[in-house]
């Protein structure tokens, strides 16, 4: 297919996840892709770039997407497992209590007690994942509005309808059996609007968060690779 496959490794990934943020893996990637475009500068066409992010990378592709001055140079996007990190089960009310008065005390960039998270994690950080602010984390929560959606997931349909951008898919590739999304949520209707407001392509995948066979989803990991090598050979 002519593709090759680039594993970063982005200022919040691993443990570095509680003190990293969506404006710091962007950076990372505009870096990464300006060095690999640097490789074969003279190449006609330009190289195609798909970017392919599983969980919170889903957030960070669609953040990319939303602000990279570089995102029309992005032909495809695929997103595995966006799961909301605020709909979790855990209750966390006494951790986000604690991360907005320490934000309002000036101490935004100071970490919670151990005990809140099991990386290290900031005040700032904690808080844009798991409480409603507009410029956070929370790209996928099903209890947005359909006017808070659009505005975090609007411009991936004006950029694959743009003639001077090179995006023609972003996929939503959503685990239905998700153990990090709550019974409560309604998957299927989050998903519809995921469609008709995101403008995302939908694959409902079986399967857990992290697409591990298992003697009950024994080919969940082979059908997501399956159709992503489908999908790559239409470019």
């Amino acid at each position: 297919m002519g593709f090759a496959f680039v594993n970063p490794t982005l200022r919040s990934s691993s443990l570095q996840f509680g003190f990293g943020s969506l404006d710091d893996d962007v950076s990372d990637l505009e870096d990464l892709l300006q060095y690999l475009t640097s490789l074969n500068p003279s190449t006609t066409p330009p190289p195609t770039f798909v970017l392919v992010g599983h969980s919170t990378g889903c957030q960070q592709t669609v953040h990319y997407l939303r602000t990279s001055p570089n995102a029309e140079a992005i032909t495809g996007a695929i997103l595995q497992a966006p799961a909301s990190d605020r709909e979790t089960t855990e209750d966390n009310a006494k951790w986000c209590e604690m991360a907005e008065n320490m934000i309002n005390e000036g101490k935004a960039d100071e970490f919670l007690p151990r005990a809140a998270f099991w990386a290290p994690i900031t005040a700032s950080r904690f808080s844009s994942l798991y409480t409603r602010v507009a410029d956070g984390d929370d790209y996928f929560s099903s209890d947005l509005t359909d006017s808070q959606l659009s505005a975090r997931l609007s411009h991936i349909p004006s950029l694959i309808s743009s003639p001077t951008a090179a995006l023609k898919f972003c996929i939503a590739a959503y685990s239905m059996n998700d153990e990090y999304v709550p019974p409560s949520v309604d998957k299927d209707a989050l998903l519809s609007r995921f469609e008709t407001i995101g403008g995302l392509e939908v694959w409902k995948l079986a399967g857990v968060h992290n697409l591990m066979p298992s003697s009950t989803y024994p080919t969940s990991h082979t059908d997501f690779v399956a159709n992503v090598e489908a999908k790559l050979k239409t470019l």
